[in-house]
């Protein structure tokens, strides 16, 4: 017997459901932003080839697995890959689109809207003792002294005699 699960694609600013793709057990459905797949998203930010989904028969679970360098987001999380429990939703990469997993269907209700986090960016921090470093060495070469003296030729012909 063959079950089926649902893939909703989510509306950005709201959570909304846009759009549904029924996905069989019996086979291993393809995401991404190439025609090829078998659910194509046209959003800059996925991969050409950026997931498949397929159902595991010997633990009754579907998964989801990244094949893109951005892989999964899931609660501000990066993964490889996600086992998809009902009403689960991720995001392919840290800026793609998000989808919703479900195991039946269910209309499409624009109404509807879902707490979603928008607001998860990449955690990215600055190595200061690099930085220092890197501020020194740039400070410290000819170019930069030579462009420094060259700035203050400029600056001193402008300025206003002194009264």
């Amino acid at each position: 017997m063959v079950k089926h699960g649902v893939i909703q694609l989510l509306d950005s600013s709201h959570g909304r459901p846009l759009q549904n793709w029924k996905i069989g057990t019996d086979q291993r459905v393809t995401v991404g932003r190439a025609l090829e797949n078998d659910i194509v998203l046209a959003d800059p930010y996925v991969s050409r080839a950026h997931a498949y989904i397929e159902y595991h028969a010997e633990s009754d679970e579907w998964q989801v697995i990244s094949i893109s360098q951005h892989q999964l987001v899931h609660e501000g999380q990066t993964v490889r890959q996600l086992a998809l429990v009902e009403g689960i939703m991720f995001r392919l990469g840290a800026q793609g689109c998000f989808l919703r997993f479900n195991k039946s269907p269910e209309p499409i209700d624009n109404r509807q809207t879902m707490a979603v986090d928008f607001l998860v960016k990449p955690k990215l921090s600055l190595d200061q003792q690099q930085l220092a470093k890197d501020v020194n060495q740039i400070v410290a070469d000819d170019f930069f002294q030579n462009l420094k003296k060259a700035v203050d030729t400029q600056r001193s012909r402008r300025a206003p005699p002194d009264k």
